[in-house]
């Protein structure tokens, strides 16, 4: 996987990332409690969101803060955007947060022993790939695993009878992992009766420090906010978010030209998503005319995809997570060459450009350019030898999607 490779490899390689997934968790969400604030209620927790108008990827949970009572129920949904995520808890995650503190992001290179011994024991979800054909996921972290008092495997996934969710937490316990979260799938965790008053942290695995869920627990006789609020914070916050993008977007939506952008990051890097997912809504050419998509992020360009092509990461027939090789595979397209070594980045720290040049398509059968490997910006280019209107989707975000108009 090549996900925002420059910048998650780096950071994985900081923390030791780790993300998840599994039945357990994979379950549609339900209406949510009372609004009162009195009495146990389950707090609604967004990871990740969709947008209206445009498409994008969110390294955030919705709201980021929320206050809970002993009793309660923190519930997390996943809206899976292409970007996947995980929620983990424990006390070996608040060391890996304190340890990833002490590293000095100023100056690259490996932190000290007594730190990068803290991180090594947090399992990553992703290895260095060079290609689709490579092992892109670690088990150990891709799936669930909840353990009161052990420290989780860094490769093999955890045994059968540690992948159940307990039925509370204590705020206490060793490590809490998720697992890969698909979309609409939940992650609960029933505050216990005797949890302490405090502060709690939740993480993205895959995101790590990016990607963190602050709950404030307090007593009982103390007000907190009802599910209906929680709610609309979290909206308020994912509106602040695309209010800051939306021109970003609708720029590149509102392209015609046969040089065509394709996705995105945001100009402010405060904000935090992955990218912006979004394709020209219609780009206009004369047949044998090329079409060159500029790619900024891990985006697949396809045409006629099937519906096996989607999602790009999957559980096999053994219940492993693994990348779907018919989303990250050339099809009907040359392969794409790796980057130059060393590679090099442009000014704005983005990765290099590797040109593709696909000839020219008919309009007939499966055709995609596949997923560059390793970290690189593709440049696409295809021509249209028939008239007609080609829609094209990415492989990898499920509401990515442009027009080829060939008259």
């Amino acid at each position: 996987m090549r996900l925002r490779l420059a910048t998650l490899l780096t950071l994985l390689a900081l923390l030791g990332g780790a993300c998840g997934s599994g039945d357990n968790a994979a379950t549609t969400a339900t209406t949510h409690g009372s609004d009162t604030g009195k009495g146990a209620q389950t707090i609604p927790i967004g990871v990740d969101a969709r947008t209206e108008g445009f498409a994008s990827s969110w390294i955030h949970f919705f709201p980021h803060e929320v206050k809970a009572h002993p009793g309660d129920t923190l519930e997390f949904t996943s809206t899976f955007t292409g970007e996947p995520h995980t929620v983990a808890f424990g006390t070996l995650i608040n060391e890996g947060l304190e340890a990833f503190a002490k590293v000095d992001k100023d100056h690259p290179g490996p932190p000290p022993p007594e730190v990068q011994t803290v991180l090594d024991k947090i399992p990553s979800v992703l290895e260095q790939a060079t290609g689709p054909d490579d092992a892109l996921f670690v088990q150990a972290a891709s799936q669930p695993c909840y353990l009161a008092d052990d420290e989780p495997p860094t490769k093999e996934a955890c045994p059968k009878d540690s992948q159940k969710p307990p039925k509370e937490i204590t705020g206490k316990e060793r490590f809490l992992n998720s697992g890969f979260l698909p979309d609409q799938a939940r992650a609960s965790f029933k505050l216990a009766d005797s949890m302490a008053p405090g502060d709690y942290t939740f993480m993205c695995l895959v995101h790590g420090p990016e990607m963190t869920e602050k709950v404030t627990v307090v007593d009982k006789a103390t007000a907190v906010p009802g599910t209906e609020q929680v709610k609309a914070e979290g909206r308020m916050h994912l509106d602040e978010f695309v209010a800051k993008v939306k021109a970003q977007a609708a720029k590149v939506q509102s392209s015609t030209a046969a040089a065509a952008p394709a996705g995105g990051r945001p100009e402010d890097r405060a904000i935090p998503s992955a990218g912006i997912n979004v394709f020209p809504k219609e780009i206009t050419v004369k047949p044998g005319e090329k079409v060159t998509w500029t790619v900024d992020g891990f985006h697949v360009i396809a045409f006629n995809a099937p519906e096996d092509a989607r999602p790009w990461l999957q559980f096999d027939d053994a219940g492993v997570l693994v990348g779907n090789k018919k989303s990250l595979l050339p099809a009907a397209s040359p392969p794409i060459p790796d980057p130059p070594k060393p590679a090099a980045a442009s000014q704005d720290g983005s990765p290099p450009l590797v040109p593709v040049d696909a000839g020219t398509w008919d309009g007939q059968g499966f055709h995609a350019s596949g997923a560059p490997f390793p970290d690189a910006r593709l440049q696409y280019s295809l021509a249209f030898s028939k008239p007609g209107t080609y829609r094209y989707l990415c492989l990898v975000h499920p509401d990515m999607e442009g027009t080829v108009k060939v008259t």
